[in-house]
């Protein structure tokens, strides 16, 4: 009767894709949020928690550490 063509690929391509796409988007989401709490439209202390896996890789690598406060710098002047 009404079948639904099959997508033989699944579901997968279109996960790996996305989280390919929106991961860079977590550390480069620092500067403007950085912005936000020097300005004062964020309490620091409630968005702490949200990057505390990034600080946990930055303290493992100053290459990177450098990197992101060279990049937060760039928001907060």
């Amino acid at each position: 009767m009404d079948e639904k063509p099959t997508n033989k690929r699944g579901r997968w391509p279109a996960a790996v894709m996305a989280l390919v796409l929106l991961l860079p988007l977590y550390p480069l989401s620092t500067g403007p949020m950085a912005w936000l709490v020097k300005n004062g439209y964020v309490d620091g202390l409630h968005v702490q928690f949200i990057y505390e896996p990034l600080r946990q890789l930055l303290l493992r690598s100053e290459l990177l550490a450098n990197v992101h406060a060279w990049y937060v710098r760039l928001w907060i002047g």
